[in-house]
C-alpha cells in the first residue's frame, strides 16, 4: 500500500470514529497511541492529524496532546 492511501485509510477510519461518537469530544488521543494502534510511523499520524484539524474535527494542543472537537 503506498503511504498515501495509508494516510487515507487511516483519516477514514478516525472520521468515521468521530462522527460516530465512538471518540467523543474532548477526549484526547495520543500520536504514540495512534501509531501503535495503525503500526505505522510518527509522520503519517502527523498528516493525518494535521488534515482532521483542518476540517476542525480535532484540536492539536503542541507539545501535549490532540483534543477529539
Amino acid at each position: 500500500m503506498r503511504p498515501v492511501d495509508l494516510c487515507d485509510e487511516i483519516y477514514r477510519e478516525l472520521t468515521r470514529e468521530i462522527v460516530s461518537m465512538q471518540l467523543l469530544p474532548g477526549q484526547t488521543i495520543s500520536e504514540n497511541g495512534l501509531c501503535e494502534r495503525f503500526g505505522v510511523s510518527r509522520t503519517p499520524i502527523r498528516s493525518v492529524l494535521q488534515r482532521l484539524s483542518h476540517n476542525r474535527l480535532v484540536e492539536i494542543v503542541p507539545h501535549k496532546h490532540t483534543i477529539i472537537t
